[in-house]
């Protein structure tokens, strides 16, 4: 059922309703660019100075090793069929792939289910974590990237490091979960008192 027969079953007229089904798409919908991406990193960065633990360096096999451990976890499996993910993505069931590579700029990169580590700055569980959400199927650095990277860090690295990683996002006003979104009555009672309050008030002091 569409936003807009939801709320016109809900006793909205044909207006509210619109508004309604306006303020849903606003709402729900994903930024077209990866507008989130800086300031992600900046919570990351402040992130691994409380935890730098996370960036120990392994050995290229090693990474191997670990990446080969999440892929066989039920948690990875789950991502392709979650409704946060709003789409099925088979590449999840896909083997990944990972490289050694020497960059100035990137730790890692992900180019669908192939993911390069910097063999300096790359090769530690908290890159490789952030590369498989990307190769999970979350491409943006949107709530939906970060939930799932949560999901990872909690499951991999530990609980506290999951706590310290939503704090950071938390501190850079950054979603990790997906958007609150009203019903048609209370957004209705909400929009009407917002109303009054910019109306209603103004007209008392005339």
């Amino acid at each position: 059922m569409t936003s807009y027969r939801k709320a016109i079953k809900a006793g909205l007229n044909e207006t509210q309703a619109a508004n309604y089904d306006d303020y849903v798409r606003r709402k729900t919908r994903l930024p077209t660019r990866d507008s989130e991406r800086q300031k992600t990193y900046n919570a990351e960065f402040a992130f691994e100075s409380e935890f730098p633990h996370v960036r120990e360096r392994m050995e290229f096999k090693e990474c191997e090793k670990f990446v080969k451990r999440v892929l066989k976890s039920k948690l990875w499996s789950q991502f392709v069929n979650d409704d946060m993910k709003m789409r099925r993505l088979q590449k999840a069931y896909r083997k990944v792939s990972l490289y050694e590579f020497k960059s100035k700029s990137w730790a890692g990169i992900c180019y669908g289910n192939i993911i390069k580590l910097d063999s300096h700055s790359g090769t530690n569980k908290y890159v490789i974590l952030h590369e498989l959400a990307h190769a999970a199927g979350f491409n943006k650095h949107d709530y939906r990237f970060r939930w799932a990277l949560l999901k990872l860090v909690s499951r991999f690295l530990g609980q506290a490091e999951a706590k310290g990683l939503k704090k950071a996002f938390r501190d850079h006003k950054l979603r990790y979960t997906r958007p609150t979104v009203k019903d048609p009555q209370s957004w209705l009672k909400s929009s009407q008192r917002a109303t009054y309050m910019l109306y209603g008030y103004n007209g008392m002091e005339e």
